[in-house]
């Protein structure tokens, strides 16, 4: 029996997380000008960020402390705002 071992990528990394002033996101194979968009718990698009660099700062200041759901390239993450 064979059995093939697959290691899944993210397409981002976002960190810190928690965060408290801004998150950094670094890009893994995606192309460019790809939106970023950030969601409450209660499922409401609360900020929208276009990715325009492999590596770039996003600003959390508008957001109030909580829990939100990342959306990026197909990928949701889960961030925490302190």
């Amino acid at each position: 029996i064979h059995s093939s071992h697959r290691t899944l990528r993210s397409a981002a990394q976002i960190f810190p997380n928690p965060a408290i002033q801004d998150i950094s996101i670094n890009t893994v194979g995606v192309g460019l000008a790809e939106e970023l968009n950030i969601y409450d718990l209660n499922g409401r698009l609360v900020m929208t960020e276009l990715i325009v660099t492999q590596q770039q700062r996003v600003s959390l200041q508008d957001l109030s402390p909580g829990v939100y759901l990342v959306h990026f390239a197909g990928e949701i993450h889960r961030l925490v705002k302190l």
